[in-house]
């Protein structure tokens, strides 16, 4: 079967690009043809009246406020070379497409997958490409995997098509709670929740040699400071795990919230050197969805925080769903426990064979 994913067009986020390596990698051990579609969205001719209230209305909130007094800078060619080099090496791509061409090329593929990460966010937009809406009609089987929303709030006026947009995918499936109430409660179809494509992947390519020798804390954070402050939290690692470098990974048109203390910062890392550094840490310490889950994947131990309210619900779903402590809200003490990696992989190793289960039904015809 030919199968298109789409997802984000990712130039930056080592998380979203390795979600996209995952999926297709698994799709491809599974015997079908796949490729990445090459969306280019633009959202600014794809907006409407009701796109900038709901602008207008978030500009208003708590949450730019706090996104706000996160220091970033303009992103060097060189993280983005990393990245293409990436996606030329490893992953294959359709010809690039726009919102004009999109609905033309599509009917290509047998079977179109969409998610995972934020792809349902935007739901005011004139089109919503991410939900099978491409101004012309699609033949092909749809499916959502694993997309994640963190809208909480759905604008009346799209709430009809949304839910019309919903009850045409042929399986839905979606990445934690928070999505899995906004579909409910549009669509009246209370979708499956799967895993995010990494857990599904095992990335054994990229995890030796260590790039990095010895022991060390490897930093990934996307967000603002910890309330307590990075030097009370790695004061509380060293002092259970031994005084170690800080080795980052960092985006800096995202945040540069690492230089505040890290010994080492590698500014250009590729994704698969990101993967690298985290397979090889003693130690993680992130504000990242991909941070903890990858921390998970190769049995870590870490410490995250939850401060920024866009990446809440998720932290907090990992936190729920696997019981680690070491998953800290903007209120809780900074206590390390040791993360029993035989109880959530207990967990993890069901969710997978369900979530692999879901994947190999929606092809089946």
């Amino acid at each position: 079967m030919k199968i298109g994913i789409l997802t984000q067009y990712y130039r930056r986020n080592y998380g979203g690009i390795l979600q996209s390596y995952a999926m297709f990698h698994v799709l491809r051990d599974m015997g079908h043809d796949v490729e990445i579609i090459d969306f280019r969205y633009n959202s600014k001719v794809n907006k409407t009246f009701a796109s900038y209230v709901e602008i207008l209305r978030s500009k208003l909130t708590k949450h730019h406020s706090i996104k706000g007094n996160i220091s970033i800078r303009e992103l060097p060619q060189e993280h983005l070379i990393a990245f293409d080099n990436f996606k030329k090496k490893y992953l294959k791509y359709s010809s690039m497409l726009t919102n004009n061409t999109i609905g033309d090329f599509v009917s290509d593929y047998d079977a179109i997958v969409v998610g995972s990460d934020q792809v349902w966010n935007n739901l005011t937009d004139r089109h919503l490409f991410y939900f099978f809406d491409f101004g012309k009609p699609y033949h092909g089987r749809r499916i959502a995997y694993a997309p994640c929303s963190t809208v909480e709030r759905i604008p009346f006026g799209v709430k009809r098509k949304l839910g019309r947009l919903l009850r045409q995918i042929d399986d839905i499936s979606v990445r934690d709670l928070t999505t899995q109430k906004m579909v409910s409660t549009v669509s009246g179809i209370t979708p499956t929740i799967v895993l995010d494509p990494t857990v599904l992947y095992d990335y054994q390519e990229f995890q030796s040699p260590a790039i990095i020798k010895g022991d060390y804390v490897f930093a990934y954070i996307l967000g603002s400071e910890i309330r307590n402050g990075h030097t009370e939290v790695l004061n509380t690692i060293f002092g259970q795990y031994g005084k170690m470098k800080v080795v980052a990974a960092i985006i800096p048109d995202t945040s540069l919230e690492v230089e505040k203390f890290a010994d080492e910062i590698r500014y250009n890392a590729s994704p698969d050197e990101w993967i690298n550094m985290v397979a090889n840490a003693r130690f993680v310490y992130t504000d990242s969805f991909h941070g903890c889950v990858f921390s998970m994947k190769f049995h870590k131990q870490f410490l995250a925080y939850y401060k920024d309210p866009d990446r809440a619900s998720r932290l907090i779903n990992l936190r729920k769903t696997y019981s680690i402590a070491n998953i800290k809200g903007p209120d809780d003490t900074i206590e390390l426990t040791t993360i029993n990696y035989d109880y959530v992989d207990s967990i993890v190793n069901k969710q997978k064979t369900a979530s692999m289960q879901f994947l190999h039904n929606s092809f089946r015809i």
